[in-house]
């Protein structure tokens, strides 16, 4: 699909200078530059492909029922600092607690995340896909105290290293600090 592409773009360039500046060399270069100029645009459609079809969030139990099943707890729950924590480490109050760095779900192996609370998890999992330029990214929200999955989100960014910025789809309205107080505890 990708060499499809970029033989069509090339031979496209190539015919407009060719027919314009009636000069091969110039026609070569230009269709060669359009070529390489496609490259980081063509997984675009398969991005959305992907977009359409697989991304998206799974609510087991919302944040509202959460809190109604758990009057006290929110209050009470503060997002767990991540400052000066080496990287592949988590914090020492996970530690302290014996709350695992990671977690398997539906068989895939996810690895504990920023912004998670005392009690409820963030579990998250990224893969680059084949393109280099999609990102595929995959979390659950987890109940360590009731042993119970809450939302399972999955969703894609499409960007391009040398790029500012990319374009996320699949991007969901329930966060992890929804389920933390964001007043400081007393």
């Amino acid at each position: 699909m990708i060499l499809f592409s970029m033989i069509i773009g090339f031979l496209a360039v190539f015919l407009f200078c060719k027919k314009f500046f009636k000069n091969t060399a110039v026609a070569i270069i230009g269709g060669i530059v359009a070529s390489i100029i496609s490259i980081p645009l063509l997984p675009y459609g398969y991005f959305l492909c992907l977009c359409q079809k697989n991304s998206g969030q799974k609510i087991y139990k919302t944040v509202k029922q959460w809190k109604a099943e758990n009057p006290n707890a929110w209050e009470n729950l503060q997002e767990i600092s991540w400052e000066n924590v080496k990287y592949g480490d988590i914090p020492e109050y996970y530690k302290q607690h014996n709350i695992p760095q990671y977690k398997k779900f539906r068989g895939k192996k996810y690895e504990l995340s920023k912004g998670s609370n005392q009690r409820v998890l963030d579990y998250g999992k990224s893969k680059r896909h084949w393109s280099g330029i999609i990102l595929h990214n995959r979390h659950i929200f987890y109940d360590n105290l009731k042993n119970e999955i809450l939302i399972e989100q999955n969703y894609y960014r499409y960007y391009i290293e040398f790029f500012v910025g990319g374009y996320d789809c699949g991007e969901t309205q329930v966060h992890i600090r929804d389920f933390s107080n964001p007043k400081p505890l007393k």
